[in-house]
């Protein structure tokens, strides 16, 4: 059956302010059907131009991915590692300026930038629940079928407690540019109360913060776990009271507790986070991600671990490539080198961003890996989902190579769900 696929930017039609188009998934005839039938029902003034479909060339998932108004696919950006210059530069869309701090969407081709806010992926939650894989660039929709549709703008931001098991957090940027990367375990939720009181007791400053804990894992320099190299974690987090009310928006990592250990460590200084939202999540494309096994790869993988290696360091930063690309794997004998290779690299000594691309490499292998061709279907997905080599990727181009795979870049995180005009 042919697959369907929105046309592309129609917010320009709805919005005076230039807006950032987005390609998501395909979907069946009869599903865009229902789906023209459900806008028109609900929403009448919608135009009528807008409900066109146009035939895509496969029935295969087209990523939910960030594009430019020529209909460019837009890459993820933060400062690239010991890069010392000022990277400046201002949102296309809302004419917010882009510190070499912040991260953006680019477009090289059209020299066209969009900071995370205006590049937000839009809820798709209810989309999910109501059998749709998609939803129409530029619209929203809120937490019940009978609400009424959202126009472009009218987000349903994501809070902490949408972060979840395999999500990938970037701490810094530091002095010399870098990021640093942590894996999420678990979801991100409040952190108890017991923790919260001990964390202002050790820390008065912290006091009236919204703080969030999350069990997380990671390979650092100076951190080695307590029976692995890679160093495993509750890490704590924390949002600044903003001045009317409410808190910021922005999400800070304060500090840690290891795993096995009853000790606190304290961040001298707050140290803001990004973060990279994965496609296994309803609504983005990906697989459903089965926890269980995703645990077992990072548990797997914690057990074969090794320090944190300079050498890799310098690998991964002076790298001129580590994006995996389809087309060169065009076999199965091409499919099964590659998997030989990426098992090789995974014994290599690490860094940061090592943990996240084994574990979800490994992960793959296991939830596909097993019977006839299961191995080559564990490959397709790594090339879909996680295509870079884990010696050769320094956190800045894990970004740019994700941010094209259907995982999100985000900033901001809202403190409620509520629908913002």
């Amino acid at each position: 059956m042919a697959a369907l696929r929105r046309v592309s930017s129609f917010t320009s039609l709805l919005s005076k302010s230039p807006q950032p188009v987005k390609d998501f998934d395909c979907i069946s005839q009869e599903k865009s059907k229902e789906f023209v039938a459900i806008v028109q029902a609900t929403c009448p003034s919608v135009p009528a131009e807008l409900l066109v479909y146009a035939d895509a060339d496969s029935a295969s998932l087209a990523l939910a991915a960030v594009r430019c108004l020529k209909g460019h696919v837009m890459t993820g950006h933060i400062s690239k590692e010991l890069w010392l210059g000022r990277y400046i530069t201002r949102c296309s869309s809302c004419a917010t300026r882009i510190s070499a701090s912040a991260a953006s969407y680019t477009c090289k081709d059209c020299k066209y930038s969009l900071c995370v806010d205006c590049a937000a992926p839009f809820s798709t939650s209810w989309a999910a629940a109501s059998g749709f894989s998609v939803l129409p660039s530029g619209w929203t929709l809120p937490s019940t079928p009978s609400a009424p549709f959202c126009a472009p703008g009218a987000l349903l931001p994501l809070t902490p407690s949408d972060v979840m098991t395999g999500d990938i957090l970037l701490a810094g940027p530091d002095w010399w540019g870098i990021h640093h990367i942590i894996l999420c375990r678990g979801p991100m939720k409040p952190a108890s109360e017991h923790m919260a009181r001990q964390l202002v007791k050790n820390e008065q400053r912290l006091s009236g913060l919204e703080l969030f804990e999350c069990a997380t894992i990671e390979s650092s320099r100076p951190l080695k776990g307590a029976t692995c190299h890679w160093y495993a974690a509750t890490t704590y987090f924390g949002r600044h009271p903003a001045p009317n009310g409410g808190f910021q928006f922005e999400l800070f990592q304060i500090g840690d507790v290891g795993d096995g250990t009853n000790i606190i460590g304290i961040n001298n200084e707050p140290v803001p986070v990004k973060l990279l939202l994965h496609p296994c999540r309803p609504g983005r494309g990906g697989p459903p991600l089965d926890i269980e096994l995703f645990k077992a790869a990072v548990e797997q993988s914690a057990e074969a671990s090794k320090r944190w290696s300079r050498r890799t360091a310098i690998s991964a930063i002076t790298a001129r490539r580590s994006r995996l690309e389809a087309g060169d794997y065009a076999d199965v004998s091409d499919r099964a080198r590659l998997m030989e290779d990426l098992k090789r690299r995974w014994s290599k000594g690490p860094i940061c961003s090592s943990v996240a691309i084994q574990i979800w490499q490994r992960y793959f292998e296991l939830a596909f890996g097993s019977g006839p061709g299961g191995e080559d279907l564990a490959v397709r997905h790594i090339l879909q989902w996680m295509p870079v080599l884990c010696d050769k990727t320094a956190p800045s181009a894990l970004l740019k190579a994700l941010s094209t795979c259907g995982w999100a870049v985000c900033q901001n995180l809202r403190a409620t769900r509520l629908v913002e005009a």
